[in-house]
């Protein structure tokens, strides 16, 4: 594969998804010239066969020799006793090397070799005849026509020559059942203008002039007819698909074409009444079944060949398209002329009928080929736009690196290679640090800019053989595998090859001096190339980015993916913790749960939900009116369920899933679920409880936000003033402006705001002023000195005085840690009416959880 995800022809499990420098996919095979197979060009073949090769050209060469040399007699009994002993040899190749392969290779063989065992049944009625004294040129009989038999046998094992299609869409059962359908007709219709031209110009005269009848000769018309369908039809195989063996289907064709030109022969001498021919001339009953033979001794390729989708085609490979559309019609538009020239010569006054019907025809023939045109530009479209869904399925919009899909794909293929032969395999992490700040500072715009430039960096420091993706955010993976352990001549099926600019030769001498690089240093090299300033917006940013690097070890032989991915993310989690922006190895040290790498990659890995990151479940706590014991509303809160740590309450998990940079996922699955909750407990046409759902001030104005509320509120069926968002850390926010327009927004739009922990250092109480507030709630200890009467005279003064302020603004207060009935009579003294606590939990106890929907 490429170093950011392209195809090095390795099959890709039924799917061929690799991509080039730039993501985009990519396919070793240049065209039809490049594509490998067994000789021409592709895998040398056996030594064994080359020496069969050798005594098969010894052999024709010495009956040719015989021929030439040896009495007439003499010469035609060794040259009829050649043509049998060479079909009952190739007829014996066919049949036995068929019993040793499976589906196509040995169809063919086993189709082609009933054919030339019929043929050398043949030979030896001919050879017996010549023994007895009879002619050399045999008398042609209605019996003859069994031959019709063996002919049809090699058309079919002709057409079931394993090959593979130019075009990416002609794939499939299906499509390959038509294939076969459209090759036999072309066939047909070729070999009947060529038949059409001969009667016309040869065989018509040739036949008065013998004074033979017709249905004399119609047994070596229909079996020279067959031969010549067989003929047409391996041109066509040959022209507009690729064999898989082009050596074996070149040896296959020129057999059984030398064998119709030798049938023809004998034809011509039949209608002309020759009594003899020279004996040369029947040396192509001898080389015909040797080819055939040899075809079908020649090892089968294993390697499937890589369909070239039409993006990639040159405008040689345009051309055959169209002329495989038009190639019927041609010799038949030929065909069709000459006969009307011939038929001219005749009175046709008064035929006005016939004149008319032949425009018409070539009205329609014309009319045909304009369709057939419009469908060809069709097809091409069609082409284009399925490459373009399949770069959009395996690759990210932004970058053009591969995406997550694909990198899980490669990172499987790897592992297997790895399973079956140890050699290099690793996976870098790269996480880039303060990239919400690039957005939030510098605009969105700068924010794509540097994951294109990361990415080119990324994709520039790794090898040819390297997969660089993006999987979302600001985060990449990067699969390094050695250039050795990876197949050069494999085959992708269905999806996605593109070619490339750079050759094979080049890639691999690349890959050759590379192949043994040490991840560790590649992975320096990677965190150095990243870390470079890069102009952003006018301005020059000191890119900070975190790597992990996980090399797969000589006792993972049975690693999956997923493990492997999770270490490189511990690794990656534990090179941020660090501040360094370096890179740092996994070692089983990482591994430990209760590490703070090990609890960050296991938060991501839950907010994906990725089972082995444990569970989050939704905690909704009731908001009670003390006055009435109503609940009005619940508070929801997250709780995460670790596989082997337990639970991690809302206040721990919150400042851990911001640190991990998992803090939005959180969010999101914390509102659509609270909302779905609050949903499913709402009688129809009753009004729903309110549900508070906190959000720390800084996530605000991400992008996105309103839109993602909006959702879930529609998803959930709920109005917007059902939700209540209760903003917290107010005081770490860098842009409460932005937040407060982000808010103002929201609350234009129903939703209510609630302004959470006041009388915490990390709630400012003058964000009132600049957020559009509807509740406040205060931190228990504020709620506790509100209420305590042992409270120092002036801080109590200070305290009624705010709190009975914002009440009189129309505020709502809600009070928390409330543990007592003495602590909520005070507060209903104060005009304070909602609270939680310990003593609303067990007022209105509602469900432990709200899971997931």
């Amino acid at each position: 594969m490429g170093r950011d995800g392209r195809t090095r022809r390795d099959g890709w499990s039924g799917r061929d998804d690799g991509s080039g420098r730039d993501g985009r996919i990519r396919d070793d095979a240049r065209g039809p010239a490049r594509a490998r197979s067994a000789g021409f060009g592709g895998p040398p073949v056996a030594r064994w066969w080359r020496w069969t090769a050798i005594v098969v050209a010894v052999v024709v060469v010495a009956v040719a020799l015989a021929t030439l040399t040896l009495p007439a007699r003499a010469a035609l009994i060794v040259v009829r006793a050649a043509g049998l002993a060479s079909t009952a040899s190739g007829a014996l190749a066919c049949l036995v090397t068929a019993a040793r392969r499976e589906g196509a290779e040995r169809t063919w063989r086993l189709l082609v070799g009933v054919m030339v065992l019929a043929l050398s049944g043949t030979a030896l009625a001919s050879l017996r005849d010549v023994v007895r004294g009879g002619q050399p040129v045999p008398h042609i009989t209605l019996p003859m026509l069994v031959l019709l038999v063996p002919w049809l046998c090699g058309l079919a094992g002709v057409l079931r020559y394993p090959t593979e299609p130019f075009d990416t869409l002609a794939r499939g059962t299906a499509r390959q059942r038509r294939w076969y359908l459209i090759t036999v007709l072309d066939s047909v219709i070729v070999t009947g203008a060529v038949a059409l031209l001969a009667w016309v110009t040869v065989l018509q005269n040739g036949i008065k002039e013998g004074d033979h009848p017709v249905y004399d000769i119609l047994p070596a018309l229909v079996v020279t007819a067959a031969a010549l369908v067989t003929a047409v039809t391996i041109i066509l195989i040959a022209t507009f698909r690729r064999p898989r063996s082009l050596l074996g289907l070149s040896l296959l064709g020129s057999g059984l074409m030398v064998f119709a030109l030798a049938i023809m022969i004998y034809l011509y001498a039949t209608t002309r009444s020759l009594a003899d021919l020279p004996r040369i001339l029947d040396m192509g009953f001898v080389i015909g079944p040797l080819l055939v033979g040899l075809a079908a001794l020649l090892p089968p390729v294993q390697t499937p060949l890589v369909v070239v989708p039409a993006a990639q085609w040159t405008a040689a490979e345009y051309r055959r398209r169209w002329w495989h559309v038009m190639l019927p019609y041609l010799p038949l538009l030929v065909a069709a002329a000459v006969a009307v020239v011939r038929v001219l010569g005749t009175d046709l006054a008064g035929q006005e009928e016939i004149w008319a019907l032949l425009c018409l025809l070539v009205l329609a023939l014309v009319r045909q080929l304009t369709t057939m045109a419009d469908n060809v530009r069709l097809l091409e479209r069609l082409e284009d736009n399925q490459r373009e869904l399949r770069r959009l399925a395996f690759h990210d919009p932004l970058t053009g690196l591969a995406n997550r899909a694909l990198f899980a794909d490669r990172l499987d293929q790897a592992l297997a290679r790895y399973a079956r032969v140890p050699h290099p395999v690793a996976v870098v992490f790269c996480d880039l640090d303060d990239f919400k700040q690039v957005n939030d500072t510098l605009g969105h715009a700068a924010g794509d800019e540097l994951l294109r430039v990361t990415a080119r960096r990324l994709t520039a420091a790794v090898r040819a053989t390297d997969t660089v993706a993006r999987f979302g955010g600001d985060e990449f993976a990067i699969l390094l595998e050695s250039a050795r352990a990876r197949p050069h001549d494999g085959g992708g099926t269905e999806t996605e090859s593109e070619t490339e600019s750079e050759s094979e030769s080049d890639v691999e001498s690349e890959s050759d001096a590379e192949a043994g690089e040490d991840p560790v240093a590649i992975g320096h090299r990677l965190a150095e190339a990243v870390r470079l300033p890069v102009r952003l917006a006018d301005t020059t940013y000191a890119v900070a980015a975190s790597f992990g690097l996980v090399v797969v070890g000589t006792a993972d032989t049975a690693i999956t993916a997923e493990t492997l991915l999770h270490r490189a993310d511990l690794a990656m989690y534990s090179a941020k913790s660090g501040k360094t922006g370096l890179l740092t190895v996994y070692d089983a040290g990482l591994g430990a749960p209760d590490t703070v790498p090990a609890l960050r990659a296991a938060l991501a890995a839950a907010a994906r939900d990725d089972p082995s990151g444990g569970r989050l479940d939704v905690c909704l706590r009731p908001v009670v009116d003390l006055a009435t014991d109503e609940v009005p509303a619940y508070q929801a809160r997250l709780e995460w369920h670790h596989p082997r740590l337990g639970v991690f309450r809302p206040q721990r998990l919150a400042a851990l899933g911001d640190s991990a940079g998992v803090g939005p996922a959180l969010d999101r699955f914390l509102l659509r679920h609270a909302l779905a909750w609050i949903a499913g407990r709402t009688q129809p046409g009753a009004r729903p409880a309110a549900v508070h759902v906190p959000l720390l001030a800084e996530r605000v104005a991400r992008e996105g936000l309103p839109a993602e509320i909006s959702s879930a509120l529609a998803d959930a069926g709920l109005p917007a003033g059902a939700l209540v968002l209760d903003i917290r850390g107010t005081g770490r926010d860098r842009d409460l402006d932005a937040t407060a327009a982000v808010l103002t927004r929201l609350h234009r739009a129903g939703v209510r705001i609630s302004l959470a922990e006041v009388g915490s250092a990390d709630t400012t109480v003058d964000s009132l002023r600049l957020l559009p507030v509807d509740l406040i709630t205060l931190h228990p200890a504020y709620t506790a000195l509100w209420v305590d009467r042992s409270t120092q005279y002036r801080l109590r003064i200070l305290t009624d005085a705010f709190l009975a302020t914002v009440i009189d603004l129309g505020i709502e207060v809600i009070a928390d840690g409330v543990d007592s009935r003495s602590t909520a009579r005070r507060l209903l003294e104060r005009g304070c009416h909602l609270a939680t606590g310990d003593i609303v939990d067990n007022r209105a106890p509602p469900p432990a959880t709200a899971g997931r929907p």
